[in-house]
């Protein structure tokens, strides 16, 4: 199975990104769209593994989690990836940034020596489509949408699998664990 470690969205946060990729739809040409069902923030992508690397990754999660107080942080700004004429577009984040960076880099150290190399500067982000195809600059899409200081709590993380279902992409969480370090239990 393909997995990946993510933060969930809460319904309502999912509805407001929705808003803010409905408002980038009208001004791109075309691309294709994350599925409202979809949106989250990886954390680290692993790749295809099997039942009893899974297991393990869940007891990764299970210490990084105990060492890892929840935290704050804030849908900021349009953003972009390129690559040729596309795009990948997405909303970043601010907000306790440090704190999001160093639970990436745990579990990045923790996964290291058995998950795929991933030499990439992380840059927190929502997917909101890919293969986007601009008419206008980037800039104009960066000016015209506007996107809502969301608060997304950070209180657990999750290991998702990836699969098609139907022809379409679907994330499914399939262990979540709260952050926890310095509650009571």
């Amino acid at each position: 199975m393909r997995v990946f470690i993510a933060i969930e969205l809460s319904n309502d946060l999912k509805k407001r990104v929705l808003d803010v990729q409905e408002k980038t739809k009208q001004i791109v040409d075309k691309g294709n769209y994350t599925s409202v069902d979809n949106f989250h923030l990886t954390l680290h992508f692993i790749g295809e593994v099997n039942e009893e690397k899974t297991e393990e990754i869940k007891r990764t999660l299970d210490q990084v989690s105990e060492r890892t107080s929840p935290f704050q942080l804030r849908l900021n700004s349009i953003g972009h990836f390129q690559k040729k004429n596309k795009h990948i577009i997405w909303i970043g984040l601010k907000g306790d940034l440090t704190h999001l960076h160093a639970l990436n880099q745990s579990i990045r150290r923790a996964l290291a020596k058995d998950s795929t190399p991933d030499d990439l500067k992380y840059t927190p982000h929502i997917t909101l489509g890919r293969q986007i195809v601009l008419s206008d600059s980037m800039d104009e899409v960066v000016n015209l949408v506007e996107v809502p200081e969301e608060r997304l709590e950070v209180d657990t993380i999750s290991l998702m699998e990836s699969r098609r279902e139907e022809g379409e992409l679907v994330y499914r969480p399939i262990y979540t664990r709260t952050l926890d370090c310095g509650t009571e239990r």
